[in-house]
């Protein structure tokens, strides 16, 4: 089922696949799409034992000069990390800043009451 939905993602149109690899072997990868001029970097992982090589570096230099051609408003490269800053601040030696947007949901009242208490458990 997984292989089946990846695979359907490939023929989407706006979707930008990039691969790294070290001798022949897929190593890292970014997974972009762009919304009325808009890209997003949905998925960026890379495999730990070729960190050393530093395929991420490679793929989204690359990738953001690739995107340098087109004629977007924004390039966003998903939500800003509260638990690990260091990915923070990897975003940010590509350029990237944390932009606050206010975010306003309604939960069910049991939902809501379940976090509350899952939040106490974690204390």
């Amino acid at each position: 089922k997984w292989k089946n939905f990846i695979l359907s993602l490939f023929s989407l149109e706006g979707r930008e696949w990039w691969g790294a690899f070290y001798e022949g072997k897929l190593v890292a990868y970014i997974y972009a799409y762009e919304v009325e001029n808009v890209m997003f970097i949905s998925a960026s992982k890379s495999h730990t034992s070729y960190l050393k090589y530093r395929p991420n570096d490679a793929l989204i230099y690359s990738f953001l000069e690739y995107c340098k051609n087109m004629e977007l408003k924004l390039i966003v490269w998903g939500d800003w990390s509260e638990d690990r800053p260091s990915l923070n601040e990897y975003k940010m030696l590509f350029g990237f800043k944390k932009i606050s947007i206010p975010i306003y949901r309604k939960m069910h009242p049991m939902v809501s009451s379940f976090k509350k208490w899952l939040k106490l458990l974690r204390r």
